[in-house]
């Protein structure tokens, strides 16, 4: 299987060079931890380790998460693991505020455990479609309590200093009238919600078709939904490039 690192959407964005929309490019993803209970206990900054200089896209995207993790007092993590090495041994961990230092797997579990997410060895849901890496591979056989989410793209200000808005990016093969947000994901939804809520950001569900024969993403039309406490409403169906430039966003 596998890794799933990029979509339609991610590819279109690059190729037009709009620069105030990011996301963790590569293999590199923004993760937010919650307990059992759904209390947010940590953003996790997980990337292969590289020799190579991050993009621009997932800086100013790391940035804007840590911002809106410090106005929610929730502690962010890095974590860089080994390329190819399968089952990991070790990770390189940088905690907020000190330095990065080499654990073990066991030394991992016991500092989510500290930030107040207990180890439960079982088999967790895969957090997309296809496992992303050795990483997860270990995360859903150890922490099967975790709730986890990823932030797909964030929309930033004029500055690009600011989110102003956390877009999840959903995609299958029901056709763009029919589809609405699964109450399956509503657990997935309600972390990215309450994460961005201290920063004051709107969170956008954009949704596009997929088609098996041929195979193809159909990004020139995009729907929209707004999500609050487990509730969706369809805002718009929109143009990919009114997608883009967000003009939807002035129409609440």
């Amino acid at each position: 299987m596998g890794y799933y690192q990029t979509n339609a959407v991610y590819e279109e964005l690059d190729r037009r060079e709009v620069p105030n929309l990011v996301w963790a490019t590569g293999s590199e993803w923004l993760l937010i931890y919650a307990d059992s209970n759904f209390a947010i206990r940590a953003l996790v900054n997980l990337r292969e380790e590289s020799g190579a200089k991050s993009s621009k896209r997932s800086d100013l995207a790391r940035a804007a998460a840590r911002k809106i993790a410090e106005r929610g007092n929730v502690p962010w993590v890095t974590l860089e693991y080994q390329k190819g090495k399968q089952p990991l041994t070790e990770v390189e961990v940088t905690l907020q505020g000190e330095s990065p230092q080499i654990v073990t797997m066991a030394k991992l579990r016991n500092i989510f455990s500290e930030l107040g997410i207990p180890p439960v060895p079982g088999k967790a849901k895969p957090i997309n479609s296809a496992t992303s890496n050795p990483y997860h591979d270990w995360q859903q056989r150890e922490f099967a309590g975790l709730k986890v989410s990823d932030l797909d793209l964030i929309r930033l200000n004029e500055g690009l200093t600011e989110a102003v808005e956390v877009i999840e990016l959903k995609r299958s093969f029901i056709p763009l009238d029919s589809w609405s947000p699964y109450p399956d994901d509503y657990n997935n939804f309600e972390l990215v919600r309450k994460f961005v809520s201290p920063a004051e950001a709107k969170f956008t569900i954009a949704y596009n078709v997929r088609t098996k024969n041929p195979w193809k993403e159909h990004i020139e039309n995009m729907a929209l939904f707004d999500y609050s406490a487990r509730h969706s409403t369809r805002i718009a169906k929109v143009s990919f490039n009114n997608f883009v430039d967000g003009s939807y966003l002035t129409h609440d």
